[in-house]
């Protein structure tokens, strides 16, 4: 992979997509010259423009300034797992509550809480991330 500037990336997906500087200002309602000062390094595009050039050469803004797409892999989570052992845990402590001594009673209530509230708390870190993810991406 070779590494070249901003305006020779211009120039280059202009060229590809067989368009002239001119038929390119007219698509962006700007002028031949502007177009050319932007593929000469005189000047950059705005980053509404660079969207819109992106859309006219049919390629990503990540391509035309030269940077690495980002992942959109998910992080693997145990939300899950975790989840499933803190309610197993609740529900029989829950139906073997009220035949304990008030002592393993209070044990009980104790690890289930211990074990709910980072199983929520990560429930909702996950939920917020993902919703940063939507709004960003």
């Amino acid at each position: 992979m070779t590494h070249t500037a901003f305006n020779q990336r211009l120039q280059q997906r202009r060229k590809a997509r067989c368009l002239t500087q001119q038929e390119v200002a007219d698509q962006l309602f700007v002028s031949r010259k502007t177009v050319s000062s932007w593929e000469t390094g005189r000047n950059l595009p705005d980053l509404f423009m660079i969207q819109r050039l992106a859309a006219i050469y049919r390629t990503s803004v990540d391509d035309l300034l030269g940077t690495a797409a980002r992942s959109v892999t998910r992080p693997v989570t145990m939300l899950g797992p975790a989840l499933i052992l803190s309610i197993l845990l609740v529900s029989a402590a829950w139906n073997n509550l009220f035949a304990m001594d008030f002592g393993l009673q209070l044990v009980y209530l104790l690890t289930a809480v211990v074990l709910i509230i980072p199983v929520a708390t990560a429930g909702g870190t996950w939920y917020r991330r993902q919703r940063n993810q939507q709004v960003r991406g």
